[in-house]
C-alpha cells in the first residue's frame, strides 16, 4: 500500500497480479499505466485472451504499453520517472509485478535436495525431492504458483510422506484465473501446446451468443475450446467472461475425466446460466449455435 494518496500509478509487468492491481486502482480513481516487456499481456496465455484483456482494460481507461524495456527509474520530487525504450513516463508511484521466484535459500544442498530449471525444488510426480525423506509442495517448487494448487499439494505431500499413498496431481486439469472483471480463466493446453503431437480442432464462441450473458448485460469476452480431432476429447478451455472463475471448474473436471465434447453435450445444463457456455462451445463443433433455439 502506498504511504500516501496517489493520483497515478505505473505497473511494471502485465501478468495476472499486474492486471488485477491495474483494474483495482483504476476503479479507485487512480490513473494507471501498464508497462509490459513482452509483445502481449499474459504472454503465456492464448493470444486471443491477451488481445481481449487489453481491449477491456483500455476501455476502462488504463494505458497499456507492450514491448517496453525499462532502462532507468529516477526520483522526481514525490513522484518517479520511468525511462524506457519508448520514452519517459511519470507517476506518483510504481508497482513492480514482474513475477515471483521460489524462496529456496534454505541451504538445501546440505540435505541433498536439488533444484529444477525454474530454481524451485525438484520433485517427482509424488512430490518427493531428490532426498527420499523430504517432500516439497506449493510455490517453492517453482511451477504454477496458485493458492488452491499449493494447498492440494501440501495435503498430498503429507499423505505420501506419512502413509506412502503414492498420490499424484493431474497438472493438466489445474485451472488458472485472473480476477479482473470479466474474469479470465484457462485450463489444459493452449492451441500451440496441443498441436505439437496431435491433430486438433478449435472453436471460439462469443459471450454475446450465451443467453445468460445477455440477460446480465455482460456479453464481453468469449470461450475457446480445443479438442483432439480424432477422439474429440477436450484438451483445453480458455475464456474471458463474467463469472468465468465459476465456469472454468466444469472445464477442469472435463479435462481431469478426459471427457469428450459428446460427454458435455449429452449432459443437461441449467438454462439460462453462464455455465451453459461450456456446453455451447462443445456444441459449436457440430452446430451453428447462432441458429439454435435454447435447451437443444
Amino acid at each position: 500500500n502506498p504511504d500516501r494518496k496517489i493520483d497515478s500509478l505505473v505497473i511494471l509487468g502485465g501478468g495476472p497480479l499486474g492486471l488485477e492491481f491495474a483494474q483495482m486502482y483504476k476503479r479507485l480513481g487512480v490513473d494507471v499505466a501498464i508497462l509490459e516487456y513482452m509483445p502481449l499481456l499474459l504472454p503465456n496465455w492464448e493470444p486471443e485472451i491477451s488481445l481481449e484483456v487489453r481491449k477491456i482494460l483500455e476501455k476502462e481507461g488504463i494505458s497499456v504499453i507492450t514491448n517496453v524495456n525499462v532502462k532507468e527509474i529516477k526520483k522526481n520530487g514525490e513522484g518517479k520517472t520511468i525511462v524506457t525504450n519508448k520514452g519517459e513516463i511519470e507517476a506518483d508511484e510504481i508497482l513492480i509485478a514482474t513475477g515471483r521466484s521460489p524462496n529456496t535459500d534454505l541451504n538445501l544442498e546440505s540435505a541433498g535436495v536439488l533444484l529444477n530449471e525454474n530454481k524451485g525444488i525438484k520433485v517427482d510426480d509424488e512430490l518427493r525431492t531428490s532426498n527420499n525423506d523430504i517432500f516439497a509442495a506449493g510455490d517453492v517448487i517453482g511451477n504454477k504458483m496458485l493458492e488452491s494448487l499449493a494447498g492440494k499439494q501440501g495435503s498430498i505431500a503429507a499423505e505420501n510422506a506419512i502413509n506412502n499413498a503414492h498420490k499424484k496431481i493431474d497438472m493438466l486439469s489445474v485451472p488458472q484465473v485472473v480476477f479482473i472483471q470479466p474474469n479470465v480463466a484457462m485450463v489444459g493446453l493452449t492451441e500451440s501446446e496441443a498441436s505439437k503431437n496431435q491433430k486438433i480442432d478449435t472453436r471460439l464462441i462469443k459471450m454475446s451468443d450465451v443467453p445468460k450473458a445477455n440477460i446480465l448485460g455482460e456479453d464481453e469476452g468469449f470461450i475457446k475450446m480445443i479438442i483432439n480431432k480424432e477422439d474429440r476429447k477436450i484438451l483445453g478451455v480458455h475464456l474471458v467472461s463474467e463469472n468465468g472463475a465459476e465456469v472454468i471448474n466444469e472445464a477442469a473436471l472435463a479435462i481431469k475425466m478426459r471427457a469428450s465434447i459428446d460427454d458435455i453435450v449429452d449432459t443437461i445444463h441449467v438454462f439460462p446460466t453462464m455455465g451453459e457456455s461450456i456446453r455451447l462451445a462443445a456444441l459449436s463443433f457440430t452446430n451453428d449455435i447462432k441458429k439454435m433455439s435454447c435447451c437443444i
